[in-house]
Formats: C-alpha cells, sequence, structure tokens
C-alpha cells in the first residue's frame, strides 16, 4: 500500500497565495538542533503566517562518498499583511 501524499494548501480564500520555505539538516541531534534554530530565527524575523508543514528523510550523497541521512522541512506560509 502507498502512503498517503502530502497535499499543499491552496490559496487562501482572500486570494493571498502560499509560499513555501524549505529547510534541510543532517538527520542527527546538533543538525536538527542547528536547523530548529534557523527555522524558529526565520519565523521571528519574517513574521509569517504558518499555514501547512510537512518533512520527509531522505539521504544526501557528496561527491560519490556514502550518504548522509537528512530530514528536510517544507514551511508552507502566508506572508503578514
Amino acid at each position: 500500500m502507498k502512503p498517503p501524499r502530502a497535499r499543499a494548501p491552496a490559496r487562501s480564500g482572500h486570494g493571498i497565495k502560499m509560499k513555501v520555505k524549505t529547510f534541510n539538516a543532517k538527520s542527527n541531534l546538533d543538525g536538527l538542533s542547528q536547523c530548529d534554530g534557523q527555522i524558529n530565527a526565520w519565523l521571528e524575523r519574517e513574521k509569517v503566517e504558518v499555514a501547512f508543514v510537512h518533512q520527509s528523510c531522505g539521504q544526501e550523497r557528496h561527491h560519490g562518498q556514502n550518504a548522509d541521512p537528512i530530514v528536510v522541512t517544507s514551511i508552507w506560509y502566508k506572508e503578514a499583511e
């Protein structure tokens, strides 16, 4: 059975289009902590209204070396009015 697909929210009813910001981090405590800090700083700085968050896990390969596990966080948002 296929896992359910995450759907990005459509436009709000007020004609405001959604935007997305994506963050990625190595899947270890230090990497996730650093990514948390980046996300929190971005939210504080931009004052956006978060509508939807999606996280995925994967692997990132550098120059043919072993693949590192990563976490990708996508945040769909509306800009502050």
